[in-house]
């Protein structure tokens, strides 16, 4: 899951992010989430969410759509909805999480996630979509973490 804000206002480069986002959509193995899915699980979701964003942007010292926005409302979902795991790459984001809030969330790093994904027979291809999305190397992908020849 990516959250809608994330989407729209922070995968900007690389350009093919977002295409190969679509394509995980598209194929169903990503989805776009929002408040309107906060909302469809009711109003204690909602009250849980909004609560969990304020507290956060307390922490964060940042303002509705300003620094760390795309950061908040994903742990917020992630935490309003009972999503145990949270692929980030920010150094001390398990740190945060596990300070301000009382939620089992456990931060995967994408490295791990890729090298996690390489030891269970996962897809190389999707990996790497995972990988780039993120916004890192392909030349560290294909020939540290993933090369073509394994």
């Amino acid at each position: 899951m990516i959250h809608e804000y994330v989407y729209n206002h922070e995968i900007l480069t690389p350009k093919d992010s977002r295409e190969q986002i679509d394509n995980l959509i598209k194929v169903g193995k990503a989805k776009k989430v929002n408040e309107l899915d906060v909302q469809a699980a009711g109003k204690l979701a909602v009250k849980v969410y909004e609560d969990t964003i304020q507290k956060l942007r307390k922490e964060k010292y940042t303002s509705e759509n300003g620094r760390h926005w795309g950061e908040i409302v994903s742990i917020a979902y992630a935490h309003t909805m009972s999503i145990p795991y949270f692929l980030s790459d920010e150094s001390d984001q398990q740190s945060f999480i596990d300070e301000h809030l009382s939620s089992p969330i456990q931060v995967i790093r994408i490295e791990n996630f890729v090298e996690a994904m390489k030891q269970s027979g996962g897809k190389r291809k999707d990996a790497k979509k995972i990988w780039i999305v993120s916004g890192k190397s392909t030349d560290r992908f294909d020939n540290d973490l993933w090369p073509v020849s394994e």
